[in-house]
């Protein structure tokens, strides 16, 4: 950028000399009472031939310069494209935070004794909850267990509804329970005890990290008892120097300190990904249809819920200026912490309430849910969904921003449309045989970085976890949404896809 400036800089003062002594020229040439062969007019075309030489030589050098440059960052890659593209995705950053879980999720998967389990199943595959059941695991921690271990691609799964759901089809829900796991050729030669090439002792010396017994107790613990957010042993908490803002931000009742250290968290945690939302919004025109049919009667009224700092409805106020108005709607002390710290642009309001207790706001066209559903599980996610389907006004839609799991079996089963990476993709039947060759991971997926994040829920939260896309499509129509309006969009380079839910 600097060359450049340089460059252009240096070119319009050259041309302005050259257009000064132009002028100087043609006042010559056309003036009445002088000659045309004035005797300085040889001496000033060679001087702008001069000048037009160095002009190019010094064009030949930037763009010898701008190749180098292109060079060193890679091939086909643009300095402009390499610098955005930096800024924007936090994909990266994200797989490392959460890569913490992997280690844990294998070692505590083997003293568990799932892979053995599997293995002696009849037909090589069981389903979740026996799994579950087999294991002695409570059921949110199973569910994030066996999705990490797919993500890894040590498990692989199918599901298979189970025949009591068949009757249910009308509003027929996507349970995880009803996943069915077999092993890959990798677990099976690897993990399993029979296998002469098994690594059960280089895995289980690495049990008295404490990393493995934490999450070991989480996943083996009775999910019935009572929870206290000062015991740290299990689930410990939000922010280490105040270990009950868990039960605090969960219950309604936090302080102005633990709200403002937990929407700074979260304003962090969510600034690069909500610029990567509101492009991946606007320059696909996902809401078109909203601008389309709102827009000539005013801007779109967007009510961002849980929405904390307001870091993904500001994106997409500056993303679009003059398009949306955004209101802010969360408990009262996150929204004094939100004015207090200057998130958002003047311009935002603010409506504060309890949206599990309190009356939903009506009249916006967009409801924003960006990172708020895997914070509560499945049957608080459908309290919100319900009361999102309810006060949405008519022709408005619902965006849902989270990081969703996908099973090894299909990239979008379970309805709704979809697009790109997104798009549903076959296998193999499990009564095909006992175990499966996948193709090892060449990085860490996206649906991995989900699944770790699942146990972060599991260890940090009462009721959170990541949502399976077919869980929670299903759970979209249970509430009232049609399974033709229901959308699925992945975000390039990044671990969030944006589900889209239209009212009619």
């Amino acid at each position: 950028e600097d060359i450049n400036l340089h460059a252009k800089s240096r070119k319009r003062r050259l041309q302005s000399e050259k257009y000064s002594d132009s002028s100087s020229l043609a006042k010559r040439h056309f003036h009445p009472h002088r000659s045309i062969e004035s005797s300085g007019s040889h001496s000033k075309e060679k001087a702008f031939e001069a000048i037009a030489e160095k002009l190019e030589t010094e064009n030949e050098r930037l763009k010898a310069e701008i190749t180098r440059l292109q060079q060193r960052l890679g091939p086909d890659s643009k300095v402009e494209k390499a610098r955005d593209d930096g800024f924007t995705s936090d994909e990266t950053m994200f797989s490392v935070w959460l890569s913490q879980h992997i280690l844990p999720a294998l070692t505590c998967a083997v003293q568990l004794k799932t892979f053995e389990a599997i293995s002696r199943a009849k037909g090589g595959a069981l389903s979740a909850t026996e799994i579950q059941k087999s294991c002695k695991m409570n059921q949110r921690g199973s569910i994030a267990l066996l999705s990490v271990l797919e993500s890894l691609e040590l498990l692989y799964g199918t599901h298979r509804p189970a025949e009591n759901h068949g009757q249910q089809s009308q509003h027929e829900v996507w349970l995880p329970g009803d996943i069915h796991y077999a092993l890959t050729a990798l677990s099976d030669r690897f993990l399993v005890e029979s296998s002469p090439f098994h690594w059960l002792g280089p895995l289980l010396s690495t049990m008295t990290n404490t990393c493995h017994s934490r999450l070991l107790a989480a996943l083996t613990c009775d999910e019935k008892l009572s929870y206290d957010g000062d015991d740290t042993s299990v689930t410990g908490g939000l922010h280490e120097s105040c270990p009950s803002a868990a039960v605090a931000w969960e219950t309604g009742s936090m302080s102005q300190h633990q709200a403002s250290a937990i929407t700074k968290m979260m304003h962090r945690l969510g600034t690069a990904s909500a610029r990567a939302l509101a492009k991946k919004v606007t320059a696909s025109k996902l809401l078109g249809f909203i601008q389309d049919k709102f827009s000539p009667k005013g801007p779109v009224q967007l009510l961002d819920i849980g929405g904390g700092s307001g870091v993904y409805s500001t994106q997409l106020l500056q993303a679009a200026p003059n398009v949306y108005e955004a209101t802010i709607a969360d408990l009262p002390v996150v929204c004094s912490a939100c004015k207090k710290g200057n998130y958002c642009p003047p311009q935002v309001r603010f409506f504060a309430f309890d949206m599990f207790k309190d009356p939903w706001p009506e009249g916006h066209q967009v409801h924003l849910l960006s990172n708020v559903l895997h914070d509560w599980g499945p049957e608080k996610s459908e309290h919100i969904l319900r009361n999102s389907h309810r006060t949405l006004e008519s022709g408005g839609c619902l965006v849902i921003h989270e990081m969703l799991i996908s099973t090894t079996d299909g990239r979008n089963r379970g309805g709704g449309k979809s697009e790109g990476a997104c798009a549903k993709r076959s296998m193999p039947g499990l009564a095909e045989r006992r175990s499966f060759p996948i193709n090892p991971a060449s990085a860490f997926s996206p649906s991995l970085t989900a699944s770790c994040f699942g146990l972060h829920m599991l260890l940090y939260t009462r009721f959170g976890r990541q949502f399976y896309l077919e869980e929670l499509t299903s759970i979209l129509r249970k509430v009232g949404f049609k399974e033709h309006n229901i959308s699925t969009h992945c975000i390039p380079k990044s671990c969030f896809k944006v589900v889209i839910a239209r009212l009619d």
